[in-house]
């Protein structure tokens, strides 16, 4: 198929160049990767072969979308030059986006699939839990990463863990992400070796946690804090052998 696209009108080009990216990414969810990554490249060079200035502003959108998919789809081959590409386009995408929560996630796609520097990976995923807004699907993918890391590094993983809880999931009205962030970090404290400091790390998660509770949170979200804050000192105590759930409950 030849696009002369270099004899189009910028706003043909621009219908074209978005018509040939949705081809693209519906072979992306069908799974043909060559298809996909074909009429992703063509979208590409159609707006490419364009004077940008004679361009709409909706066109830096759709090039972000084509270049966001395209590292995806290099992301599924998995092999050397695809992922050397897909940096490529990731640091170029860098400079044409200011959607930093996009990146981020990218970013994390990418080191995820090479063999990535622990504190970038981690920086990455801190920035995705400052940034998004949760729901059980993001929730879902935090922890996966999360998960990721702490194979790594599980006092970054911990570290992660303490700002998911206590930045976003004790200030929404949902116990069940409560209980699943929880969990999570006990057995990240409970199950590696590496942190020896486990029941400090836990109090000082549950000073955060109180200073969470004494802040004009909803009455859902101040139960969850206290469900957290109760959990951890009824653990920690279990730990240390120095008192019992009924102790610490709160008033």
């Amino acid at each position: 198929m030849n696009l002369e696209s270099r004899v189009l009108e910028p706003s043909v080009a621009e219908q074209l160049a978005d018509a040939v990216y949705e081809i693209g990414r519906d072979q992306l969810t069908k799974g043909c990767y060559q298809w996909a990554l074909q009429w992703l490249d063509r979208a590409h060079d159609i707006l490419a072969s364009q004077i940008p200035e004679e361009l709409s502003a909706d066109s830096s959108e759709v090039q972000s979308c084509i270049m966001h998919t395209t590292i995806r789809v290099l992301l599924k081959t998995r092999d050397e030059e695809s992922i050397s590409r897909a940096w490529n386009i990731y640091h170029e995408l860098e400079g044409k986006t200011k959607n930093e929560l996009m990146l981020s996630l990218l970013k994390l796609e990418l080191l995820g699939a090479d063999q990535f520097a622990v504190q970038d990976y981690y920086q990455a995923l801190d920035g995705v839990v400052r940034q998004i807004h949760l729901s059980d699907v993001n929730l879902t993918m935090i922890l996966h990463h999360v998960h990721e890391l702490r194979r790594r590094n599980a006092r970054l993983a911990h570290a992660v863990l303490a700002v998911l809880l206590s930045e976003k999931v004790l200030i929404m009205d949902q116990i069940a992400w409560v209980e699943r962030t929880l969990v999570t970090i006990i057995w990240n404290c409970t199950t590696s070796p590496g942190l020896s400091t486990m029941t400090d790390m836990l109090e000082e998660l549950l000073d955060t946690i109180v200073v969470k509770t004494d802040t004009a949170l909803s009455t859902s979200a101040t139960h969850a804090a206290q469900i957290v804050r109760v959990s951890l000192r009824a653990y920690v105590c279990s730990c240390n052998g120095s008192g019992s759930l009924a102790d610490q409950a709160p008033s």
